[in-house]
């Protein structure tokens, strides 16, 4: 049985020669990945049923909710890269790997930024990030 301790979630700034580790993750989602079809029906149809065609893939959309602390690297480039108007520095370059060894690497988009105040709880920020283009899975 795999838990998720020992997940790291790391960025990179320079192509990825180096990474970077956003630190105090307390929850990390992975994407869900759909498909979208387009309907392929027509009048004469004689089975009274709609018919599909396959379309293209949407890799979905990462969550992270970390430990809120702004002097952590990993959020420093999260937040420059949700405050960039330039949509080519919008975009982040990371990767998890989870505590089995299997590597998620993606570009994205951070869509949201969050910062919930829960009063007995240790204070956190979230990011959405719609990840854009393909993934890359890789088991070990």
């Amino acid at each position: 049985m795999t838990i998720g301790a020992t997940t790291k979630h790391e960025l990179t700034t320079d192509g990825g020669t180096t990474y970077i580790q956003t630190a105090n993750i307390a929850n990390l989602t992975t994407p869900e990945e759909s498909r979208g079809v387009s309907e392929d029906s027509y009048l004469d149809d004689v089975s009274g049923f709609k018919e599909f065609v396959a379309g293209v893939f949407d890799a979905g959309e990462l969550t992270l909710d970390l430990k809120w602390n702004t002097s952590d690297a990993g959020q420093t480039i999260l937040d420059a890269a949700f405050e960039n108007l330039d949509s080519d520095l919008a975009i982040v370059h990371g990767k998890i790997t989870f505590s089995n060894g299997v590597l998620y690497e993606y570009d994205g988009i951070i869509t949201s930024r969050g910062q919930p105040v829960v009063k007995e709880e240790t204070m956190k920020r979230s990011y959405k990030i719609k990840v854009t283009g393909a993934p890359v899975w890789t088991y070990p």
